[in-house]
């Protein structure tokens, strides 16, 4: 006779797991029609929880109405899903450039011959002095809402001083992480500088650094134009230069 064998009871795989949330989601997805959107919060403020903009003590009502709204769920899963996939794109590109600039330096500095003994060269009252002093400034376009192909009306145009300058860009509440261009144009609307930048997010704030050298531009009024490289439209600003 056959000593009794227990049946071995095998945990749940991480398979099962994955099968029943993804059908829970569905469920709730399905089960909670709101089609005229009662109660719901603006599709602003799901872009910003989805994307971690806003502090978790001050989502709580606004989260439990997305868990049992499939309008609102339906909304948040895309744009949190759209922003896990530009984060991980924007740590991918880096880890690649960083890796690309690493593996030159190396090339160089195997390559380079022994430079040998220094040349000193007769001093000069700028000797050893950068050619241009950087300014720090700050461009606070945050009170400014999120318009494209015009320019916002209500506040008054921000200041920016002729000057070589280290600027910091806070972009409008809702602007998202990526690779932005930028360019300054004048009354006739002709570009007169162009840029590029990385913008990141900061104490839940969008914001761009970069340097900007304004000493060619005349004392006026011009017009800020940015927008993220994979968009077609431009959001404008005015922009005083003293």
């Amino acid at each position: 006779m056959r000593p009794f064998k227990p049946t071995s009871k095998r945990p749940h795989s991480p398979i099962d797991e994955e099968l029943f949330l993804r059908a829970a989601r569905t469920y709730v997805l399905r089960r909670f029609p709101n089609p005229d959107r009662k109660g719901c919060p603006t599709t602003d403020e799901i872009g910003a929880m989805a994307r971690h903009e806003i502090r978790q003590s001050n989502v709580a009502g606004r989260a439990e109405h997305i868990a049992t709204c499939s309008s609102c769920l339906s909304e948040y899963l895309a744009a949190h899903e759209k922003w896990k996939r530009r984060r991980l794109y924007w740590v991918a590109a880096l880890a690649a450039a960083a890796v690309l600039i690493l593996g030159l330096v190396g090339i160089s500095w195997l390559r380079s011959p022994d430079p040998g003994p220094a040349l000193i060269s007769p001093s000069s009252p700028d000797a050893g002095q950068p050619d241009t002093q950087q300014q720090v400034a700050t461009l606070n376009l945050r009170p400014f809402e999120v318009t494209r192909g015009e320019r916002p009306a209500q506040p008054p145009a921000p200041v920016l001083t002729r000057a070589n300058l280290r600027l910091t860009i806070l972009l409008p509440v809702g602007s998202e992480e990526g690779n932005y261009q930028f360019e300054i144009r004048d009354e006739q609307g002709v570009p007169r500088i162009r840029g590029t930048a990385l913008a990141v997010i900061r104490d839940y704030i969008t914001t761009i650094e970069t340097v900007l050298d304004l000493r060619s531009l005349n004392a006026g009024s011009f017009t800020l134009v940015i927008r993220q490289t994979d968009e077609s439209s431009w959001r404008s600003y005015g922009l005083e230069v003293q």
